[in-house]
């Protein structure tokens, strides 16, 4: 008698109950070790997921903070390219509306991770070796604009199919502590890195300007690239929703009553796309700070200001809802932002206090916004977030490249001189940059005035279910990897559920 055999007589004589023989529905050993082989390759994937993020900060670090405004330097761009430079990551999230069709299509998710953000961290390399290779002019700025174009296009596609496949992988009852530890992992080799980045950044005019920077991103190459091997042959589970289709897109654009949000959305994202990469060209250039003391400012204090104040505004969230916190939040946060004239090269150390502020404050910005999303995704699908995050990418993008044309066209205008002359007795700096502060104030003043006119009062959602609704979300891509991984902070989410 065969194996078999053995396993239908047993089945049949265990099931025989009062002299009825019954059906007993016994699983067969191969599936048995087949589901034992997935949980194994499940935590496998899960634990080096978990562990190789400790790779990603030298990267994250020169891609999103300092190291690339002093490449913009070094490569001598212009205002208006400037902002087009640092503007290019708003841009390419774009791609997250076709990308997220294709993502929920492809076969093996891991494998693109890792073939697409091999191709985002290694573009880096060639891109910082243009001022290496070409002299400062059009074509420079040309082939420099074209690496960046492809570095961030890939970037945030591979930034969806990992979305799409941490949201299947992890379990849903293991997400908040899984995320959660992942992200303070991340953080601290982030904050870390950009420590020593700070440290070892070269000043724009130095002889070995160009080899700094240069090696800056050969090391933050490779170690982004290391941290891919975690996907290269990674166990991909079934996914758990059917693929997404375009008429997932054209149900928020359909709904009235989402419109308001939009415009909400568009004018805080227009308000700090409009003065965040220009503090960097104050700094650096009007300021003539050196790189180690505008990193600490503008990238350190503002990684302290997200991670310490994050929990408390999910916590006054969950007290007093979105848009009461969104007000107050909103309110607070330009008060940081009218102090940017008094710092200066010699009280460079009040800039960091300032910075640790206001991102303290818009942090309680993005976690209201996010937490209102949450309500309208919750409702109506997955194609409200890839809307939240066009709508967001399209007003950072055009608010950078208007800030960029005023800053070239307004550098030299005279009142702008009188302004400075007026203020250098009392300690105050003015230049066109911190002219685009002030056009930040007017924004955020008007979309203070739009969500108190046209936003009605929400229930308050606990920030718990915000971040499991947004993990079984990610599939389709909503927000941008660089946007969402804060809302994961809280600790005691995983209790809470």
């Amino acid at each position: 008698m065969s194996a078999g055999d053995w396993y239908r007589w047993w089945g049949g004589a265990i099931g025989a109950v009062g002299g009825r023989v019954t059906a007993l529905r016994i699983p067969h050993p191969a599936r048995l070790l087949e589901v034992e082989r997935e949980r194994v390759a499940k935590r496998e994937a899960m634990f080096a997921v978990m562990w190789t993020v400790l790779l990603s900060g030298p990267f994250f670090a020169s891609a999103m903070g300092g190291a690339v405004p002093v490449l913009a330097q070094v490569a001598q761009l212009s205002d208006r390219w400037f902002a087009l430079a640092l503007a290019m990551p708003s841009l390419a999230m774009l791609v997250q509306l076709p990308g997220a069709l294709v993502v929920s299509r492809v076969k093996n998710r891991p494998k693109t991770v890792f073939v697409v953000g091999m191709m985002a961290r290694l573009v880096w390399v060639p891109a910082a070796a243009v001022p290496l290779v070409l002299d400062p002019g059009p074509v420079a700025t040309g082939v420099l604009m074209g690496f960046l174009v492809v570095a961030w296009l890939c970037f945030f596609m591979g930034a969806l199919a990992w979305q799409s496949y941490m949201g299947d992988l992890v379990p849903a009852r293991k997400r908040g502590k899984y995320f959660g530890l992942r992200l303070r992992l991340f953080s601290a080799t982030n904050l870390v890195s950009s420590l020593a980045l700070a440290m070892v950044l070269p000043v724009a005019g130095s002889p070995w300007a160009k080899w700094v920077i240069f090696a800056i991103f050969c090391v933050a190459a490779v170690a982004g690239a290391a941290e891919l091997f975690a996907y290269r042959k990674a166990y991909d589970p079934p996914r758990r929703k059917p693929a997404m289709r375009w008429r997932d897109l054209l149900t928020p654009v359909l709904d009235r009553g989402f419109w308001p949000f939009l415009v909400l959305v568009f004018i805080v994202s227009a308000s700090n796309g409009i003065v965040g990469p220009f503090l960097w060209r104050h700094f650096l250039q009007a300021q003539q700070m050196p790189p180690f003391k505008a990193t600490l400012i503008l990238q350190t204090s503002a990684l302290l200001g997200m991670l310490l104040t994050a929990p408390v505004w999910g916590a006054w969230v969950d007290r007093f809802g979105s848009k009461a916190t969104l007000v107050f939040a909103m309110l607070i946060s330009q008060i940081p932002t009218m102090l940017w004239p008094v710092v200066s090269l010699e009280l460079w150390w009040l800039g960091v206090g300032v910075m640790f502020a206001g991102v303290a404050a818009w942090t309680g910005v993005e976690v209201s916004l996010t937490n209102r999303l949450f309500r309208h995704g919750h409702e109506g699908g997955a194609g409200y977030f890839a809307v939240y995050s066009a709508t967001f990418a399209l007003a950072g993008f055009g608010s950078t490249v208007l800030g960029g044309e005023i800053a070239e066209r307004w550098a030299g205008a005279a009142w702008i001189s009188s302004v400075a002359d007026w203020g250098r007795p009392w300690g105050l700096s003015f230049n066109v940059y911190l002219l685009l502060s002030f056009v930040c104030l007017a924004l955020r003043f008007l979309a203070v005035v739009w969500l108190m006119r046209f936003i009605p009062r929400d229930k308050p959602t606990p920030t718990a279910v915000a971040v499991r609704t947004m993990a079984d979300q990610m599939q389709a891509g909503a927000v941008g990897a660089m946007a969402w991984p804060w809302r994961k902070l809280r600790r005691d989410s995983p209790r809470r559920h």
